[in-house]
């Protein structure tokens, strides 16, 4: 059994506040009436914060603060809240040295989750065996 704590992630809080800044610039230049700009604007802007709060900084009572692994290749995942679910990783999953986007469903197949991990989001050694784990799960179904 494999668990690993996650953290919160500066890097992913800096490259989201740049790209939705990115977005409010372009909206800004675009030919549309004053109040439009306003408002997409803010939309943008308060969708930064939810992500950012969410994904990021791991303080919404979804987010997620620990992945486990068990030995029968089940994954969990736990909330702030404290909660504990079971997923499915879905094949969309993608898993590279710098950035791992885990992409799950519930077994029911109601809900689903995605977490994007960055390097500084969890201990390095747990990055890497995360992502061993999920090159292995893809290849054959067991690592």
């Amino acid at each position: 059994m494999l668990k690993i704590s996650l953290r919160p992630s500066r890097l992913l809080a800096g490259v989201l506040t740049f790209a939705h800044g990115a977005a409010i610039a372009i909206v800004m230049t675009v030919n549309l009436p004053l109040w439009a700009k306003i408002i997409a604007a803010t939309i943008l802007l308060v969708h930064l914060l939810v992500v950012v709060r969410r994904q990021a900084l791991l303080l919404a009572a979804d987010s997620a603060v620990a992945v486990e692994i068990s030995s029968d290749n089940r994954i969990s995942v736990q909330t702030r809240s404290g909660a504990w679910n079971e997923y499915e990783v879905l094949g969309s999953t993608y898993a590279m040295p710098y950035l791992t986007v885990l992409n799950l469903r519930q077994h029911d197949g109601r809900a689903g989750k995605r977490i994007t991990l960055l390097v500084d989001s969890l201990h390095a050694d747990d990055f890497r065996k995360l992502r061993v784990w999920l090159h292995w799960k893809g290849e054959d179904g067991a690592p």
